[in-house]
């Protein structure tokens, strides 16, 4: 295996089943089946490809992320969940890609180290994982859940921490909460799953652990952009300065300096 695909791919293959192994029993029998389906690697194989469109380093991570989209979407389908979740596990995807292609720039620009670099892509591909999980788990809280959501977004009502809040209502815990539980699993993810913990939650972060505080600021950042996006709202120099000062300690950037990133990020095709 290690002669044929590498072995980055192996061992982050290995740690990717590690992590499932720790939150799904059966997950060694399903695992066997899943691995014949014909497209298994296609998530795997997009994230991996578009870490290498973005100009990054992180290919390896990206596969090891993917895998776990991968595996994640395979389990709906043999639970017979798929029908019902598919287009969010899509829209799921395609925003943690955006959100990470976003952060991993916003934290380039700020000159951080390219550890926290690493960080604030791989926090940006991972901080909604959680939610998958919560599909899996309590589909019937979920599809409730989902429709809050909808329905406050139509309204235009929307706000990064009412998503916590709706989820707590029917849950008594948050997607960001089941994903770090997810990440601090295996050694290697757990580096960055007390980010994805709070990544809507920055001031609480300040005061926990500092250290990680301008990684979580550039995940949380364009975590917020990429929602505006997606909801199709305005973005402008003045929206984009508004979400800057919501910042616990502003990062080395401006508006234009944002705007010029979305410009790239699109020139590029990342932000599909």
């Amino acid at each position: 295996a290690v002669v044929l695909i590498g072995k980055n791919r192996v061992r982050d293959f290995i740690f990717s089943n590690c992590i499932l192994a720790f939150t799904i029993k059966d997950q060694d029998v399903i695992f066997q089946k899943i691995l014949k389906e014909k497209n298994f690697l296609q998530y795997a194989e997009e994230t991996e490809n578009f870490s290498r469109k973005l100009g990054c380093d992180y290919s390896g991570g990206a596969w090891a992320v993917g895998f776990l989209f991968d595996f994640l979407d395979n389990l709906l389908a043999h639970r017979e969940l798929k029908k019902a979740f598919d287009p969010n596990f899509k829209e799921c995807w395609a925003h943690s890609i955006k959100t990470a292609a976003m952060a991993w720039s916003f934290a380039n620009i700020s000159k951080l180290s390219n550890t926290q670099c690493r960080q604030a892509f791989m926090v940006g591909l991972t901080h909604d994982i959680g939610r998958i999980l919560m599909w899996l788990v309590y589909p019937q809280e979920s599809t409730k859940i989902l429709k809050d959501f909808a329905r406050f977004k139509q309204g235009n009502q929307w706000e990064a921490q009412l998503e916590l809040e709706i989820e707590r209502k029917y849950l008594n815990i948050g997607h960001n909460e089941i994903g770090s539980m997810l990440l601090s699993a295996t050694e290697f993810m757990s580096e960055v799953e007390e980010i994805v913990a709070f990544h809507h939650d920055i001031d609480l972060l300040k005061v926990r652990s500092s250290k990680f505080l301008q990684v979580a600021q550039c995940v949380n950042l364009a975590d917020d952009l990429v929602e505006r996006m997606n909801s199709k709202l305005k973005i402008g120099e003045e929206e984009i300065s508004k979400c800057l000062l919501k910042l616990v300690s502003p990062l080395s950037i401006t508006a234009p300096t944002v705007l010029g990133v979305i410009e790239s990020l699109k020139t590029k095709q990342v932000l599909f």
